[in-house]
């Protein structure tokens, strides 16, 4: 696959504790890019998530 060449940038996602939108954030986090997202009532998989994505060393 190609690189998407998103270091340095920043991706804000909705719905990003889990599915598509969890995929996404992680994909894009890998790529190099920063993630913000917003999630309605799951905190504990939204933690979950933020671990995983700075275990990409990304904010």
């Amino acid at each position: 696959m190609e690189s998407l060449q998103l270091k340095g940038k920043n991706v804000f996602i909705t719905g990003a504790d889990s599915g598509i939108g969890k995929a996404t954030a992680l994909l894009l986090a890998k790529e190099g890019a920063n993630i913000a997202f917003i999630h309605y009532k799951d905190t504990k998989d939204a933690e979950k998530t933020q671990k995983e994505i700075a275990d990409f060393g990304k904010k």
